[in-house]
């Protein structure tokens, strides 16, 4: 990706001027530029604005609803409004540097109703749909780090999924190898939980899969075993 800040407009308003990267250089007016950078915000914006609970405006759209071909270039200006604290790049979303999602109260109990429920039975999280949860309010407790969505209608405290990583990358430097079964029977759950934890930790490298075995990922790495205990 082009670096930090690295589109700057050169000249002055009205001429040429050269916006560099690390990868490309690109010719843009300082007018240009600066009309470029508005319809940025403005467009990040008006996304917050029809999906207020969405964490960020996917980049492949960010850069569609702006009409770049480039994403090297849709990159550049994600990093420029980010080095100039308009902009916070999330990875595959872009957002505004002050956006928060923020439930209003009705929408906020459903959350934190059906916390209670997931923390109540941990291991053997209930469905959303047991208990009429909307797709909007999940993606939102999602976005805001409460709850991990492993498969369609299996969804885990996000404290007690930590917790559950944290033990199977454990496993795994103890035995080298983890199965369904295994993985049923240390944490005492049904198949479909494990099959369904498996094949997510799988999809995020910690895990990897060869036969009927998973082995250590190389995401595992990344997961400390002696962290602090999470509150659930």
């Amino acid at each position: 990706s082009v670096a930090t800040g690295a589109i700057r407009p050169l000249g002055d308003a009205g001429t040429p001027g050269l916006a560099t990267g690390t990868a490309a250089a690109y010719l843009v007016s300082a007018d240009g530029w600066l009309r470029l950078r508005e319809r940025a915000l403005a467009t990040v914006a008006a996304h917050h604005a029809g999906y207020p609970l969405r964490l960020g405006m996917p980049k492949e759209e960010f850069r569609r609803r702006l009409g770049i071909a480039s994403p090297r270039l849709a990159d550049a200006i994600v990093a420029s409004g980010a080095h100039d604290g308009d902009l916070r790049d999330l990875g595959h979303l872009v957002a505004a540097a002050g956006f928060e999602v923020t439930m209003e109260p009705g929408r906020r109990r459903a959350a934190d109703a059906y916390l209670a429920l997931l923390r109540a039975v941990p291991l053997a999280p209930p469905a959303p749909a047991t208990v009429a949860l909307d797709l909007d309010t999940l993606g939102a407790m999602a976005d805001l780090g409460e709850v991990v969505r492993v498969a369609e209608g299996i969804v885990f405290d996000a404290a007690v999924y930590r917790r559950i990583e944290r033990d199977v990358v454990g496993l795994l430097a103890r035995d080298g190898t983890i199965t369904i079964a295994s993985f049923r029977d240390h944490f005492d759950t049904s198949r479909k939980y494990a099959q369904a934890v498996l094949e997510h930790l799988d999809s995020q490298r910690v895990t990897r899969r060869t036969g009927d075995q998973r082995v250590r990922g190389p995401a595992a790495a990344a997961i400390k075993l002696d962290g602090p205990e999470d509150d659930a």
